[in-house]
């Protein structure tokens, strides 16, 4: 089954002066949340085509990498993929969009209980356990886990976002990566196995999530 690819006629100009608002900006180029006519309110991730070719060649790649990877999983604390589309000439992935926000502004408003902690670190191992077993023969490393790519819906169920620096490792032990592209735009260094920082080139294992 092919990845759903949605028409730029289906995303309405106007929302309530909210349509196509940026949410969030990275190395890849930036979140958008926009308005689908049958999903209603989404997030739009647009891919750069600005900035140096080794840029927008590894926006181009990261891109084709997560829709492979969202297309492959589903899981309660994952955020969901609806599939691709194509605005102002930049490729896109529309996805859930999560209203409560990210985990880091949580932490940062220090409002949580310890119950809640608790319920949300829960919920946190419950995605990242899928994602290293739920295929009996690879595991999916995402390699980027930090509070900023935790999201948050308006009751504060956690869903694990961001995945294209996802690396695929084959169960027999040989890590397959399904791209490259230049380590210091795959990891956040403050939340980075010792691992890896000690060896840039070393070989992605689940306990560079677990580490996290």
């Amino acid at each position: 089954m092919g990845v759903m690819k949605y028409d730029v006629s289906e995303f309405p100009t106007e929302f309530n002066n909210d349509n196509f608002k940026v949410v969030g900006t990275g190395g890849f180029g930036e979140v958008r949340v926009c308005y689908h006519t049958l999903l209603g309110r989404v997030a739009l991730k647009l891919f750069r085509i600005t900035g140096s070719n080794e840029e927008i060649q590894n926006a181009k790649k990261e891109f084709e990498n997560e829709a492979k990877i969202l297309q492959r999983i589903k899981h309660p604390h994952i955020v969901t993929f609806y599939g691709v589309t194509s605005l102002f000439g930049r490729e896109g992935l529309v996805m859930e969009f999560m209203e409560g926000g990210n985990l880091d502004d949580l932490i940062t408003q220090n409002i949580l209980s310890w119950t809640g902690r608790l319920r949300l670190l829960h919920e946190l191992i419950s995605a990242i356990s899928y994602l290293h077993n739920h295929d009996k023969k690879k595991a999916f490393i995402h390699g980027d886990i930090k509070p900023q790519n935790i999201l948050l819906t308006t009751s504060r169920v956690l869903k694990l976002a961001d995945f294209g620096s996802v690396n695929i490792r084959q169960q027999t032990g040989v890590s397959q990566t399904t791209f490259e592209i230049p380590h210091s735009t795959q990891h956040t260094w403050p939340f980075t196995a010792p691992e890896f920082l000690k060896d840039l080139f070393a070989d992605k294992t689940p306990t560079m999530d677990i580490y996290r």
